[in-house]
């Protein structure tokens, strides 16, 4: 297998995985968006597996829309 396909299928398996646990909460509330932050949030590819796996209806944006940097939940997590 090829390094490119070898990347290609953990990232999709990575995408799928994430995907998989906003399903369990998305069931029981009424989630319309999703927003990543953090290394991952760089990953155009990533982004959209996520959103491809991910119920019609709902969103994936990077936490930038609302202001946010992708890399600052360290600093939110330290303040909450």
């Amino acid at each position: 297998m090829h390094v490119n396909d070898k990347i290609a299928t953990v990232t999709d398996l990575t995408a799928k995985s994430i995907a998989q646990e906003i399903r369990k909460h998305a069931d029981k509330s009424n989630i319309k968006e999703v927003l990543i932050s953090g290394g991952g949030r760089y990953n155009q590819t990533l982004m959209e597996r996520i959103a491809f796996h991910l119920p019609k209806g709902i969103t994936v944006a990077g936490t930038e829309k609302y202001g946010m940097s992708a890399d600052a939940r360290k600093q939110l997590h330290l303040r909450y």
